[in-house]
């Protein structure tokens, strides 16, 4: 991934009188974090935006009839 410039570098791996390019790629997880090659933080909002809605969906569908006090519990569980 080039970060900063626009300038298109090509990498290469050599063994045994062998010779591979190595592939460019725009965006990368680490960590947890998404970093792009644009470093824009519109995928990590995306990531994060839809794995939150992926455990509210798992807790709305195994809790029908839930309260204030159970969903605190819940929350500071997952989330904190």
């Amino acid at each position: 991934m080039h970060i900063g410039h626009s300038v298109d570098t090509r990498y290469y791996i050599e063994q045994a009188a062998k010779k591979w390019e190595l592939q460019s790629v725009t965006e990368e997880k680490d960590l947890g974090v998404v970093i792009s090659n644009d470093l824009k933080v519109s995928r990590q909002c995306i990531y994060a935006a839809g794995k939150a809605n992926k455990v509210l969906g798992m807790v709305r569908r195994q809790f029908k009839n839930l309260d204030k006090t159970c969903f605190l519990i819940l929350y500071k569980g997952f989330i904190m």
